[in-house]
């Protein structure tokens, strides 16, 4: 009897593989931006009679133009923009705002109703027993302007004005100061109402018995 090679089976199950370790998640670095730094507000110097209309400038800013934070302040201050009458000769270049029409007011039955520009001038500058100057938005009902070389103060190219400007102190950017002044401009502007009123005298009995006598 032939003794043959023993052959020995082989296992043919591969053997069981450890679980494999979890990931370790990588973490990866993000571009945090920066915080938006508030930028400083600036200042703006008026005079008392314009500070209602300088504060609605500034909300209407506040709405349309993204950054510009302006806080108002008195005239007379030092401050970024200044709204002025007298603009300086030489620096800054003033950018003109408003006109605002002067009367030169008597009381409403006085018979004088016109003055040439010169006399008109001369009231200004060195007063007046009957008339008085002042804006003619402030006019009181018992007083009423005279015509200015035949001009209302209503009128266009009437010319006796006082002018008011915009400054702005160096550095200030220009597109702040033209959007402030536009803003401005739209605030200060008066809008004029004209009314026509007609109507009957009527002459009581008295009156007319005597006009017929």
């Amino acid at each position: 009897i032939a003794v043959g090679e023993t052959v020995m089976p082989t296992n043919t199950m591969s053997s069981p593989t450890e679980p494999a370790a979890p990931a370790t998640p990588t973490t990866q670095p993000t571009n945090t931006p920066a915080p938006t730094q508030t930028p400083e507000p600036l200042t703006l110097a008026v005079p008392e009679q314009w500070e209602s209309a300088a504060q609605m400038a500034i909300e209407i800013l506040q709405e349309t133009a993204s950054g510009l934070i302006i806080e108002l302040t008195s005239a007379g201050e030092t401050a970024d923009f200044m709204l002025i009458t007298q603009p300086p000769e030489q620096g800054v270049q003033p950018i003109r705002i408003h006109q605002e029409p002067l009367a030169i007011a008597v009381p409403f039955l006085t018979n004088w109703h016109d003055s040439p520009l010169s006399q008109a001038e001369e009231i200004v500058a060195d007063g007046h027993d009957l008339a008085v100057v002042l804006p003619w938005r402030e006019l009181p009902l018992k007083l009423r302007s005279l015509r200015i070389d035949g001009l209302h103060p209503s009128d266009f190219g009437y010319p006796l004005t006082e002018d008011y400007y915009l400054i702005a102190e160096e550095g200030v950017e220009e597109t702040a100061v033209s959007q402030l002044a536009t803003a401005l401009s739209q605030t200060m502007a008066d809008d004029v109402v004209r009314v026509a009123a007609v109507g009957d005298i009527m002459l009581d009995r008295f009156l007319g018995e005597q006009i017929s006598a």
